[in-house]
């Protein structure tokens, strides 16, 4: 609520009222003009998905430095034999083809 009243003629509470619609004014000018700002909020986005990129190489180098090496084969194994399984489909494919 607030302390001034609305509508009254005395100087000092007119120029309250002025000085807190000037902030509130300041404030929304503000905001409006950070969220229509793109290329702040692409900046914002690409410094965020760069951060969490990071932290998630850092992640995966700590987890490989401690882990076991049988555990290394069990996660590797598999996505050797994908990718052997797509290089023999590829030779074989450009082979019918060509």
């Amino acid at each position: 609520m607030s302390t001034t009243e609305p509508g009254s003629t005395d100087p000092n509470t007119i120029e309250t009222e002025i000085a807190r619609h000037r902030e509130d004014l300041g404030a929304t000018v503000d905001e409006l003009t950070g969220r229509l700002d793109v290329k702040k909020q692409a900046r914002s986005q690409l410094a965020d998905l760069k951060a969490r990129g990071a932290n998630r190489a850092r992640n995966v180098r700590q987890r490989v430095q401690q882990a076991e090496p049988t555990e290394l084969a069990a996660v590797a194994a598999p996505v050797v034999a994908v990718v052997v399984a797509a290089v023999v489909l590829t030779v074989v494919v450009r082979r019918v083809r060509g």
